[in-house]
């Protein structure tokens, strides 16, 4: 299954934002990954939104 990620649905948490700066990840990468990545796993009752883990 494919990632659909938009601008308008998605947050990056201060603790991401610090990982994405250590591993030299750009929000343009996580963008490109959100739109054509595949989602490996799902998890519908994370709180406080739903969340996957996409490749």
């Amino acid at each position: 299954m494919k990632g659909n990620l938009s601008c308008q649905n998605f947050s990056i948490s201060r603790h991401a934002l610090k990982a994405m700066i250590q591993r030299g990840i750009s929000v343009d990468d996580v963008l490109e990954v959100g739109k054509e990545g595949e989602i490996t796993a799902d998890y519908p009752s994370d709180k406080p939104y739903a969340g996957c883990l996409l490749l």
